[in-house]
Formats: C-alpha cells, sequence, structure tokens
C-alpha cells in the first residue's frame, strides 16, 4: 500500500489541507515534509493514523471542530487499485469513499496485512524519543541478539524491561539459597504455628482458675476507682477555694484603686469620641489662629515697604496699545516697525545697484544707449519668443534630415523581383511529413515483439482465458483477502480442536481428582466438629452441676473424643481447601470445556463459509473448485497480465498499421507540391523525394525573402517622400509664427538663431526687474510702518526721559523695563492686601472653632465630678482608667460566684478559711496515688480477661488449624501463579531463540549494512557471540568486537535505527510494503550521518514508501542532493 495524497478536510488547526506525495519516484518513494516546530507535523500523523483506524472517543485534536464535523481523506494505491477514502467522526459507518459511500472496515484491515493500530505505529513510526528509547533497550538487553532482532522487527522497546520484571517476581517467591523469599517466610510461619499448637489445650482447672482471676481484678478494679473518684471531689474542692481566696484579694485591690478617681456616670462611646474630636479640632484651631495672626502682620509690614509707580503705567498702557497695533494686512505694527528702523538704509542701496545693473544689460542685449525699459520683455513674452524660435530652429533641422534619407533610399533601390508560387503548399507538405514521428518499421517490429510476449503470458492458461478476464477479475485485495480468510479459518479449525481436546482432557483429570479424594475417610468435616463440641460442653455442663466421678468421666471420654476429631480435622485441612479446590476446578474446566466446544462448532461453520467463498472464486478464475486459495492470486495476476500484454500487443499492432499509412498520405502530398512548385512532372523514390522537396523549398525561401525586401524598400521611399513634405509645411508654419511673434518688437529683424543666444540676458534681465519692483514695496511698507509708530507713540520718549530722536529700538526696550516694572509692584500691592483680609478671615473663624471645642468638652464630661475641664485629654484618660477599673470588678465577682458552682457552701467556706498552703500538694498526692492503683487494676482486669477470652477462643487450637491452613493455601496459589510466570518466561526465550535463528541471516546482514552505512565505516561490522544461555551481538571497531552496551548513546541509537530499517525491509518483503513516517529522528546527526541516514531512507523507498518530518531546512536541501526524485512538500 502506497499513500499518494493525505487531506486534512477538518481536522486540528486545518481545513482544506492536503499533503501531496505525487507519483512514485523512478528509483526511490521518498517524500520529505519541512515545517517549522508546531507547524503542524505531528498532526498530519495522527490523522494518518485516524484515516487508518477510526477516531478515538476523547480526540485530542477536537478544539477548532467538534469531533462529529471532522473528517480526513487520503488517496490510497494498492497495486493497480487507487482507493480515494475518507473518514468522519461517526459512530458508524465512518469510513467512506469520496462520494460518501459506505467502505467496509476489511478493505482496510486487509492492505496492513491485519495490524492493529499500536502495532502499526511502533512498527511504521519512528521519532527522536523512540530513537532514544531503542539505544537505552540495547543497552538493558546487554546485546541479547534475539531481544535486538525483535525490537528492530516489531519496534516495541520494553521487552527487556518486562522479561526482568517477571525474572525479578519469580525469583523473590522462591530462588535456591535464598533466605528472605515468600516461600522460606511462609515456612518460618508453618513451623511456629506447629509449635504454639502443642499448648493450646483448655483443661477444667484452668479455665477456673482464669475466671476467678478476672473475678477478683473486677472487684479490685471497683474498690481503686472508687478511691480515686473521691481524691477527685476532694481536691477539686480545694482548687475553687483556692480560686475563690485569691479573687477576694484582687477585688480588694481594685476596690482601693477606685476610690481614687472622680465620681460620676460611665462615659459613653459617644463621649469619648465627642472630646477626642473636640481635642484634636481645638489644637488644630490653635495652631491655624497663631499662623494667620502671623500671616496678617507680615501683610501690614510688607504694605508699608511698596511705592507706587503712576507714570509706569501710563508708559504700560502706552506700550500695551503698541503692542496690540495691526497694519491693513493683520500684521502686528512693532515687529514691523523694529525691522524697517535696522534695514530700510540697506534696501535703498540695493535698489541702487539693481538699476545700475540692469543699465548694463540692456546695452550689451540693445547696443549702447539701450534703456532696460525699452529692451525688457515680460516673462510671458519670453516664453512665447523663446517656443517660436526654439520650434522653428527644430523644425528646419528635421527637413534637412528626411531629405538626406529620402536620397539614400532612392539611391539603393533595385528591379522588381516576383514571389515564388507553389512555396506555401510545399511548406505545408514538408511540416505534415515533419511531424509524423512514428517509424512504421519500428512499430511493426515493437508490435510483433509484444504478440510474442503476449502468447508467452498466456501459456498455460485454459483456451477461454480471455473471456473470463473480460469478464471482470476480482481486485488482487479480495482475492487475498479470500484465501487469508480460508488460511486463518483452517488454522483457527486445528486450534479450536487442540483447544477443546485439551479442555477435555483437563475436565476428565479434574473428576478423577475428585473422585480419588471423595474415597479417602480420613477427612473430618466442620459438621463433625461442631457435633463433638456440643457433646463435650454438654458434659461438662453436666459435670459442674454434680462434680461426681461418673459425671467425671463422661466428660473426660467427650472431651477426648472432640480432641480426637479436631486433630483429624486439623490434619485434614488441607485436603478439605484440596477437595474444595477440585471442586471448583471441575466446575470451571466444565464451563471451559462447553466453551470450547462452541468456538470449535463456530470454526467449523466459517471453515465452510470459506471454502463456499473459495469455490466462488476459483469459478471466478477459471479454476477448480476445489482448488487451493494460496493459487488465487497468482491465477488472478496471470490472468491480469495476459489480458494486459495481449491489449497492449493488439493496440501496438493497430498504432503501426496507423503510422504507416500516415506515412504513406504525406509522401503523395510532398510529391503533388513539389511538382506545382518547380512546373513539370518528376519521377523520384521515396528516399530522394524528402531530400529534393527541402531544397526546393529553400530555393524558393531566398526568392520570396528577395522579393519582400525589394517590396519593403520601395515602401520606405515612399514613406520618406511623404514625410518630406510634410517637413517641409512644418517649417514654414514655424517660420509665420516666429515672425509674428516678433513683430512690433526691438528684436523683429533678428534671425531665431540670434534671439535664442540672447534669451539668457533678456531673462536674467526681467529678474533683475522683478527684483527691483520687490524692493520698491519693502521700502514704501518700511516708510509707512515708521510713520505709523511716530503717529501712535505720542509722548513715549518724554515719560522715559529719552530725546525725542532716539532709536526705536531703544525706545520700546526702554518702555518695556518700565512698563513690567510697574505691573510687578501694582501686582504686589494687589497680592499683600489679598492676604491680609484673607488672614483677617481666618483668624475670625478659628476662634468661633475653638469657643465650639470648648462647649463639646463641656457637654461630654457633664455630671462628672471633680474634674479639670482646661485639660480634657488627661481627664479623659483618667475617667476611662476609672471605668476600666469597675468593669474588671465587676467581671471578678462574677468569676468568684462561677468557681463556687456546684459545690457544697459549708464545705466550701471551710476549705476558704483553710489558707494552710500545704493541703492543696497533701491532695494531690492522694489524687495521683489512687489513679496508679486505679490503673493497675484496670489493666490487671485487662489481662484477666484477655487470658480467659484467649483460652476459650483457642478451643483446642482451631484458629490456629485455620491459620495454618490459610497459609498453605496461599503459598500453593502463589506458586501456581509464580510457575505460570516462569513458564512465560521460559516460553517468550525460547520464542526469542526461535525468532533468532529464523530471522539471524537475512535481517542480520540488513542491519550490518545499515550500521556500518550510518557510521559512515567508523565501524565496520557488526558479530554474534556466545553469551551464556543465548547470543549476544557486537560491534566491530578497528577490528576489535565491542559489546552493544558499552557503545555510546549515539551509536546505540544508529544501531537502532539500522535494526528498524532492516525489519521493514523484511516485513516488505513478506507482507508487502507500508508507508514508514519517521520524525525528525536526524535532529541529533551531524551531516554526515544526516547524509547517511537520508540515504537509508532512499533504500526504504525502494522497498516501499517512506515519509521523512524535518523542521531542519538543510535536510531537505542535503534530500535533493542524495535521493533523486524525492518530493519535497511543506507546511
Amino acid at each position: 500500500m502506497r499513500l499518494r495524497r493525505l487531506d486534512l478536510i477538518r481536522y486540528g488547526k486545518f481545513e482544506t489541507r492536503s499533503l501531496d506525495f505525487g507519483e512514485r519516484g523512478a528509483e526511490s518513494d521518498v517524500a520529505i515534509v519541512y515545517g517549522d516546530n508546531e507547524a503542524g507535523k505531528s498532526t498530519a500523523f495522527a490523522a494518518w493514523l485516524d484515516l487508518l483506524f477510526g477516531f478515538p472517543r476523547q480526540h485530542p485534536y477536537a478544539y477548532r471542530f467538534q469531533r462529529s464535523e471532522m473528517m480526513v481523506g487520503a488517496v490510497l494505491e494498492a497495486g493497480d487499485e487507487v482507493l480515494e477514502l475518507r473518514r468522519t467522526g461517526a459512530q458508524n459507518g465512518s469510513l467512506t469513499d469520496a462520494n460518501g459511500r459506505e467502505v467496509e472496515e476489511l478493505r482496510l484491515k486487509s492492505l496492513l496485512h491485519g495490524l492493529d493500530r499500536d502495532a502499526y505505529r511502533t512498527r511504521f513510526s519512528l521519532d527522536v524519543t523512540e530513537l532514544n528509547r531503542g539505544g537505552e533497550e540495547i543497552s538493558r538487553a546487554q546485546g541479547d541478539l534475539g531481544r535486538l532482532l525483535h525490537a528492530g522487527m516489531s519496534g516495541l522497546s520494553g521487552l527487556s524491561d518486562t522479561l526482568d520484571a517477571i525474572e525479578k517476581e519469580v525469583d523473590a517467591f522462591h530462588r535456591k539459597g535464598g533466605r528472605t523469599t515468600a516461600l522460606r517466610t511462609a515456612m518460618r510461619e508453618l513451623e511456629d504455628l506447629k509449635a504454639r499448637l502443642a499448648g493450646s489445650r483448655l483443661e477444667p482447672r484452668r479455665f477456673d482458675a482464669l475466671r476467678h482471676a478476672l473475678e477478683a481484678a473486677e472487684n479490685d478494679l471497683k474498690e481503686t476507682g472508687g478511691a480515686f473518684a473521691e481524691a477527685q471531689a476532694r481536691l477539686a474542692l480545694r482548687e475553687a477555694a483556692d480560686k475563690r481566696r485569691g479573687i477576694r484579694v484582687r477585688m480588694d485591690e481594685l476596690g482601693r484603686a477606685l476610690a481614687a478617681h472622680p465620681q460620676g456616670p460611665p462615659l459613653s462611646a459617644d463621649a469619648i469620641r465627642t472630646v477626642t474630636e473636640a481635642v484634636a479640632r481645638r489644637h488644630d484651631a490653635a495652631e491655624g489662629l497663631a499662623e494667620a495672626r502671623r500671616r496678617a502682620e507680615e501683610a501690614r509690614v510688607a504694605t508699608e515697604g511698596i511705592a507706587a509707580d503712576p507714570a509706569g503705567l501710563e508708559v504700560a498702557v502706552i506700550l500695551d496699545v503698541l503692542e496690540e497695533a495691526r497694519f491693513d494686512d493683520g500684521e502686528y505694527l512693532l515687529p514691523r516697525v523694529q525691522t524697517a528702523a535696522a534695514d530700510i538704509e540697506t534696501r535703498r542701496a540695493s535698489r541702487a545697484a539693481l538699476q545700475r545693473d540692469a543699465v548694463k544689460l540692456a546695452e550689451a542685449i540693445g547696443g549702447p544707449g539701450a534703456s532696460p525699459e525699452d529692451v525688457r520683455l515680460t516673462r510671458g513674452a519670453l516664453a512665447t519668443l523663446r517656443k517660436r524660435a526654439e520650434d522653428l530652429c527644430d523644425a528646419e533641422a528635421r527637413l534637412k534630415d528626411t531629405a538626406r534619407l529620402r536620397d539614400k533610399a532612392e539611391a539603393e533601390l533595385g528591379p522588381q523581383i516576383p514571389m515564388p508560387e507553389g512555396r506555401d503548399a510545399l511548406g505545408d507538405a514538408l511540416e505534415a511529413l515533419d511531424r509524423l514521428r512514428d517509424d512504421p518499421e519500428a512499430a511493426a517490429r515493437q508490435a510483433e515483439e509484444l504478440r510474442l510476449a503476449s502468447d508467452r503470458a498466456a501459456a498455460g492458461l485454459p483456451a477461454d482465458w480471455r473471456a473470463i478476464a473480460e469478464a471482470g477479475l476480482p481486485p488482487e485485495a479480495e482475492a487475498m483477502a479470500v484465501a487469508a480468510a480460508a488460511t486463518e479459518a483452517d488454522r483457527a479449525l486445528r486450534e479450536a480442536q487442540a483447544r477443546l481436546a485439551e479442555a477435555e482432557e483437563i475436565c476428565a483429570d479434574a473428576r478423577a481428582r475428585q473422585a480419588a479424594l471423595l474415597d479417602r475417610g480420613d477427612v473430618a468435616t466442620d459438621d463433625e466438629i461442631e457435633r463433638t463440641r456440643g457433646a463435650r460442653d454438654a458434659a461438662w455442663t453436666r459435670h459442674r452441676a454434680s462434680l461426681d466421678d461418673a459425671s467425671a468421666g463422661a466428660f473426660e471420654a467427650e472431651m477426648l473424643r472432640d480432641d480426637e476429631a479436631r486433630d483429624r480435622h486439623a490434619r485434614s485441612a488441607e485436603k478439605r481447601i484440596e477437595l474444595a479446590s477440585v471442586a471448583h476446578d471441575l466446575a470451571r474446566h466444565d464451563a471451559a470445556s462447553r466453551r470450547r466446544r462452541a468456538e470449535w462448532d463456530d470454526a467449523c461453520a466459517a471453515l465452510e463459509a470459506t471454502r463456499r467463498d473459495a469455490a466462488v472464486m476459483a469459478a471466478r478464475l477459471g479454476l477448480a473448485g476445489d482448488t487451493p486459495p494460496a493459487s488465487f492470486r497468482e491465477r488472478r495476476m496471470a490472468l491480469a497480465g495476459a489480458l494486459d500484454a495481449r491489449l497492449l500487443t493488439e493496440a501496438s499492432q493497430a498504432a503501426a498499421e496507423a503510422a504507416s499509412k500516415r506515412r504513406r498520405g504525406a509522401l503523395v502530398r510532398l510529391s503533388a507540391a513539389l511538382v506545382a512548385a518547380e512546373g513539370g512532372e518528376i519521377d523520384l523514390g521515396d528516399a530522394r523525394l524528402d531530400p529534393a522537396a527541402r531544397r526546393c523549398k529553400t530555393a524558393l525561401d531566398r526568392q520570396a525573402d528577395a522579393s519582400r525586401a525589394r517590396t519593403h524598400a520601395a515602401g520606405t521611399l515612399e514613406s520618406l517622400n511623404r514625410d518630406l513634405r510634410e517637413k517641409a509645411e512644418a517649417a514654414e508654419a514655424c517660420r509665420t509664427a516666429y515672425t509674428a511673434a516678433v513683430a512690433g518688437l526691438w528684436c523683429a529683424d533678428r534671425p531665431a538663431q540670434a534671439l535664442l543666444a540672447a534669451m539668457d540676458d533678456l531673462q536674467e534681465l526681467a529678474e533683475l526687474h522683478g527684483q527691483a519692483q520687490d524692493l520698491d514695496r519693502r521700502i514704501d511698507l518700511m516708510n509707512a510702518a515708521l510713520e505709523r509708530f511716530a503717529e501712535m507713540a505720542g509722548d513715549l520718549a518724554g515719560l522715559l526721559g529719552l530725546d525725542p530722536e532716539a532709536r526705536v529700538a531703544e525706545l520700546i526696550a526702554r518702555a518695556r523695563g518700565r512698563a513690567g516694572a510697574a505691573r510687578k509692584t501694582a501686582q504686589r500691592i494687589a497680592e499683600v492686601a489679598r492676604a491680609l483680609a484673607d488672614a483677617e478671615t481666618a483668624i475670625g473663624a478659628h476662634e468661633a472653632a475653638i469657643s465650639r471645642s470648648d462647649a463639646a468638652i463641656a457637654g461630654a464630661f457633664a455630671g462628672q465630678e471633680g474634674i479639670d475641664l482646661s485639660q480634657p485629654s488627661e481627664t479623659l484618660a483618667t475617667l476611662q482608667a476609672r471605668d476600666a477599673l469597675r468593669r474588671d470588678l465587676a467581671q471578678l465577682s462574677a468569676d468568684h460566684d462561677q468557681a463556687g458552682a456546684g459545690h457544697d457552701a459549708e464545705a466550701l467556706r471551710l476549705e476558704e478559711d483553710d489558707a494552710d498552703p500545704l493541703r492543696s500538694d497533701e491532695l494531690r498526692s492522694v489524687l495521683h496515688e489512687t489513679g496508679e492503683a486505679r490503673d493497675a487494676a484496670l489493666q490487671a482486669r485487662g489481662e484477666a480477661k484477655a487470658s480467659l477470652h484467649q483460652a476459650m477462643q483457642a478451643a483446642g487450637g482451631a484458629d490456629l488449624d485455620q491459620q495454618r491452613a490459610t497459609i498453605l493455601e496461599g503459598v500453593r496459589e502463589e506458586a501456581r501463579l509464580k510457575a505460570a510466570q516462569a513458564f512465560g518466561h521460559m516460553a517468550a526465550r525460547g520464542a526469542l531463540r526461535r525468532f533468532r535463528h529464523d530471522s539471524r541471516g537475512d535481517m542480520l546482514m540488513a542491519t550490518e549494512a545499515a550500521f556500518v552505512h550510518l557510521t559512515r565505516g567508523e565501524w565496520s561490522g557488526l558479530d554474534v557471540q556466545p553469551g551464556g544461555r543465548t547470543e549476544r551481538l557486537v560491534g566491530i571497531r578497528n577490528g576489535e568486537p565491542v559489546p552493544a552496551e558499552a557503545m555510546s548513546t549515539g551509536t546505540r541509537g544508529q544501531l537502532y535505527l539500522a535494526l528498524r530499517v532492516a525489519g521493514y525491509a523484511a516485513f516488505s518483503t513478506r507482507f508487502g510494503p507500508l508507508p514508514f513516517v519517521t520524525d525528525d529522528v536526524h535532529e541529533t546527526f551531524d551531516d554526515d550521518r544526516a547524509r547517511a541516514a537520508l540515504g537509508l531512507s532512499a533504500e526504504m523507498g525502494r522497498e516501499g514508501q517512506a515519509i521523512v518530518f524535518t523542521h531542519h531546512r538543510h535536510l531537505v536541501e542535503l534530500a535533493r542532493h542524495i535521493i533523486p526524485g524525492a518530493s519535497c512538500l511543506g507546511f
């Protein structure tokens, strides 16, 4: 099977995304898929697995689309068949074709050779994590050849750990010479139980002694318990009296302290809050009052030291008017006045210099005595004159050039040449002959070869083989599925028959064991033990009632019978357990036998059904009904090959006949065309006709080229004549326009070339005129600004004490300084006045706040006697301390009453009057002594009760027998389990030995070749050496063997990769190829080993299909150079 295209229709983050791997390469089928980390390579591989095996219920990629909306698709190549499939998240019928028709899952299973999801993923995919794990498996296996070959074939890398774990479990149960194994521990426990059984018999006198001991212990406990309770009560009374005595002392101290505090009601929470807030407000107001009085005094002192400047304020008013004054154009006056005063003389000098330059230019253009006003032209007139003069000069130059070309063409024109006839028909005939690619003789030879091959392909087939083949051959997969089903059904029947025989044999053995155990009479049952125990208890009761010799003898006889029965019961515990186990096993084996019988019936029915299917398939392939299904695929391939060969032969024969017919017709057409071109009859064979026609065609082509050249030259001459007339008319029009443009000007008699030569000077004269006009306008504006300033400034110079002729800049600067100082003085006077008013307002507000705070404090302390209102904070603290003392005194009184609760008042009073400090310690000592006596009696009662209970429960050692039987059964069950594990371990190692023997040939050689290729010859080969019970794989380096576990981590990873490559080749050879996917396995390889690994991918591509995912761009370039025809895709 081959993957041609993978469609991520709705999957993970992708929608309508496809990976098209294209057709198989000519040499190797390898595809390199490049993408950055998190680009979606792992998602694509998961989609491929979901297409093959279905979506899991909890899907990790169902975040953009719901599971029910997800869909993947693929185009698969299976032999000659192409399948286009879709897989959805539906519960049933999730596999469909491109048109939505359901496809049976068996179709894919047959292509996958029965592999499930896990088996395919482990065998046909490999990433860097699995590569490292495989290297670790090589180290754990210590070179075990069977394990390494198994890992390479299956892709499973945990077999060593599994086998080692089983071996450790078996050794933990039993190991030769082991002292701490589970079996050895159980044996020691059984020996201990055997010793304890000897002393587990209960006699009547011992029973009476144990019962009397228990009664004495209970009486002693009762007496010591009463003494302990009395001591507890006396100590509790004494402790209550001591506590009340201490409380009274504390109450007397608080009463004396309370007498020194003021009288009055307790302060409320509101009164405390009111006093606290009022004190804070009064303090803030006092500080604010002092600050306000200080600010008022500072304002009064500042007012006395400030003098106003009325003249400066008048200057400020005039300056404000000047600052806001504007011209009609909206510009401010002062900036323009200052600029005018500084620049006006410079502007006047520049104007005079411009006038001198203009006179010089005018005389240079118009001659001596010419004035600038007479010679100067406007910019528009200059542009028009320049345009007309340039147009005239250009038109005259083009007219001269065209006349020269016309004369040359007329001189070179030759005689007229006619166009040849028949040339086009001859060319078409030759072209038709050239298009015939087929060689009729070669086609005929090929058709004959194919006919012979077709006859060979049909050899051995029945005469009507073609009718059978054309009737419709079954798909190869269907024939293989029928053969596989027949093989599987036959194998299943043999296995079912073997399992049935084994189950029936096991049942017979179990029945025989049960019958043998039932025939023996040495087993004491639980019912017999109950009877003997009942008779013994009854005899004991009668003996205790009468206490005579007869009852004693009867009790002794019953006790002996009970002991004998219990001995037999104890000895037969294992046999009873064995009998129960045999009965249980027999029921289980009977059920298993019935299941095996049903499986055998099902296998028979399945085999019959597959034989019917095989008979139908044999008829479709033209075989007898009893033909072995294993030959179906070969017959189907023979029929398909014979039909393909016969159809190809017929098509080749038809193609050869058509090629011969086409060539004959082309030669007839060519002969007719050659006769028409030469104008007479010809007699040439087929071999000479083609060269003669081509020579004739060459001559006709030369004549046609000459005729076309003569016609083109005549056309060119005619075009030049027309162009010459047009340019002459254009030159005349330009001359007329120029004459009109200079008419009436001083340059009317000047030619165009002369005027163009003077054009730069005329342009400069026009620019000088424009500059002079601009200077005149600026000078007029400056004069107007100076006059306006003088009018608006008035007597500003006099107010400042300056000369009326002072410079404008100095006048404005002095005015701004005087006005600024006067304004600051006026502003300071206003600020001081406002500060004085604010301070006086604050003084009144703070005095009112102090009065309100004093009134609030007096109201909060109302009713309190002997307090000082001038110190409210200290007074508040004193009253709060008084109230706390009152609360403590009340609490002590309550504690005093509570300490006496539950005690006799008179006894408590007597204890309170007795202040002996040693009495409490004496009572505690008595309590301790009585407590120890009570605890000792309690422990003695418990020990007596336990002794009696243990003696009664022992009942002659039955419980110890039960423990012994339980231990024995546990040991047997564990032994069976460990034996099964040991047998499985031996079977696994045997299978590995057989697998090693079967696979060591071709697979070992393929592994060695791949390993040497990967390591670039650093390791020269692999070898097998004996190693205990198995064989070990070693590498050869520098001629010396190196164990696999001694190799470096990277080398073990490369050895594992070589094993996987060899395993893939072995599987493909045996079952057929499947796509093999690798994901960044070259991550830790250098460039040399990456090239070698890519070469191995090419080898895998020759066997099947290799798909390489990578996020390293340089690997894509390496693959393009190393693997010819490798397809490169990208996310």
